[in-house]
């Protein structure tokens, strides 16, 4: 089993970074000593407030209370006995200062601090239907574990034997001479664990610098090359420009995400950002690529609202509407003002798909024109400005509204920056012989849409095709999609 480690994070930040520098030593050493244990940090206890201690240890050679002390130098205790509870304690920094050594706001010196929690947790055994019979009260040790290194100008009082200091250099040697009758049982372990619930604790979140960076290496060299040329024409010009790079592969799509955010810096940007169409995409994005990514709505628009009579839409109003109806009250979100970004920054917008001129209102709010697409580009101010954008999207996905608004539509994009530079760049996937069959049916899907074969679409089935009448598929996607799903589907197509 070894060492099981619970852990509630305090304020005290010193005492987070010394509890999981103790942490990470101890492992392995219960490893090697063949010792079984329960470590908690930060113990709590709602029926038992005065209980403050900053561990418990409880392992296979006793049970003690742990609290810690970031001092280094020389730590210098009353030379009498009998002051040794009751006077201040100082270090001897290396400094050459003298300090006084803080023992929590009610306390004179780290003794008295230990010795009151040991006397809370005393009563905690006594109180407890199963500690009472297998726990020594009087067993239970006390130690201050200073981060150290240290020097003490006495030992401890024998007075009180069960009391320890050490340093966090000498803690495992005091671990492995320790003895005591409160033996580490697991029953016992749980309970204390009922008492001081805890979270498991994480460990060493810390990221190794030469496997993060071989892993981003990595992932550059799958890169398909044949995006470079549309990059270099792309950066060639200073004036702002729109390049539109277009894949079914999620994975190839983020990939390019990361290229061009390198590529951009590398070649005359001052600054890039990832904006995305909402703050649910926004958190996909940034689970998968660990990018800061941003809502457009958050980007674009103030909290400001102003009123404003609807107004009267060709495309969603039609002459049966009543005149009631038209003069509704609507909120307009107003929008944000653009000096925050950088003349000459690239503006990453992956997901692109999902942006379109198509207008998205409501009867009660209305965010900026309402056409999302032509907001970003007014916003933005590319006929003023040295700006670049990069739309990156799946070109066979739905979006919002008509497809022909979407952000990936080459006329569109025309009509929104007229006389503007625009490149685009389409990935179109080879077929492979050792393509298992969805992979091909979804290949040769996106070559019929893009031969415009929509009544004539190319499916190659297998045995893991399931086929359904209307009816049927209606009643499977209901049985699939009735409860939130865990994971994104990644295998998955849609057939209508």
């Amino acid at each position: 089993m070894g060492l099981e480690i619970l852990f509630n994070k305090t304020d005290n930040f010193h005492e987070n970074v010394q509890f999981d520098r103790v942490a990470l030593h101890l492992v392995p050493f219960f490893e090697e000593q063949g010792w079984h244990g329960l470590l908690i940090g930060n113990p709590v206890s709602e029926d038992y407030p005065r209980f403050r201690a900053d561990a418990i240890l409880f392992y296979s050679n006793g049970l003690i209370i742990i609290d810690f002390k970031d001092y280094r130098g020389e730590i210098v205790m009353p030379p009498k006995d009998d002051d040794f509870r009751t006077e201040e304690w100082f270090n001897n920094t290396l400094t050459g200062d003298r300090i006084k050594i803080e023992a929590g706001n009610n306390h004179t010196n780290p003794y008295k601090q230990l010795d009151r929690y040991r006397g809370v947790m005393k009563s905690i055994i006594r109180d407890d239907k199963l500690l009472r019979y297998v726990i020594d009260e009087n067993k239970v040790c006390a130690l201050n574990i200073f981060s150290g290194p240290i020097t003490l100008n006495r030992e401890t009082s024998r007075a009180v034997p069960y009391y320890q200091l050490k340093s966090e250099l000498d803690l495992h040697s005091f671990l492995n001479q320790y003895a005591s009758q409160n033996k580490y049982e697991e029953p016992i372990a749980d309970r204390f664990k009922v008492l001081f619930p805890a979270e498991k604790w994480k460990g060493d979140l810390s990221i190794d610098p030469d496997t993060y960076y071989a892993r981003s290496d990595i992932k550059h060299q799958q890169i398909d090359e044949n995006i470079l040329p549309a990059l270099e024409e792309f950066y060639n010009t200073d004036d702002s420009s729109i390049l539109v790079l277009e894949s079914m592969d999620q994975r190839l799509r983020d990939d390019w995400m990361k290229m061009v955010n390198t590529y951009a810096l590398e070649n005359g940007s001052s600054e890039t950002d990832i904006w995305c169409h909402s703050s649910r995409i926004a958190r996909k994005v940034n689970l998968r690529t660990q990018f800061d990514v941003f809502s457009l709505y958050a980007v674009l628009y103030t909290g400001n609202v102003k009123s404003a009579k609807k107004e009267e839409e060709d495309s969603i109003t039609d002459d049966e509407n009543s005149t009631d109806e038209s003069e509704l009250s609507q909120s307009v979100i107003g929008f944000k003002c653009d000096n925050d970004i950088d003349e000459n920054a690239t503006i990453i917008i992956p997901e692109a798909h999902l942006v379109s001129r198509s207008l998205h209102q409501s009867d009660l709010m209305k965010f900026g024109t309402g056409r999302l697409l032509e907001d970003l580009i007014q916003f933005l101010r590319l006929d003023q400005t040295n700006r670049k954008v990069i739309f990156i999207g799946d070109p066979y996905m739905l979006s919002y509204g008509k497809v022909e608004d979407c952000a990936l539509n080459v006329d569109t994009l025309n009509e929104v920056f007229p006389d503007g530079n625009i490149i685009s760049y389409r990935h179109i996937p080879e077929k492979k012989e050792n393509d298992i069959a969805l992979l091909s049916t979804r290949k040769a899907l996106g070559n019929s849409i893009d031969q415009k074969y929509y009544n004539r679409l190319n499916y190659e089935y297998d045995a893991s095709f399931l086929l359904a009448e209307h009816n049927d598929g209606l009643n499977y996607i209901r049985e699939w999609f009735s409860s939130p799903l865990k994971n994104e589907p990644k295998h998955a197509v849609l057939f209508f």
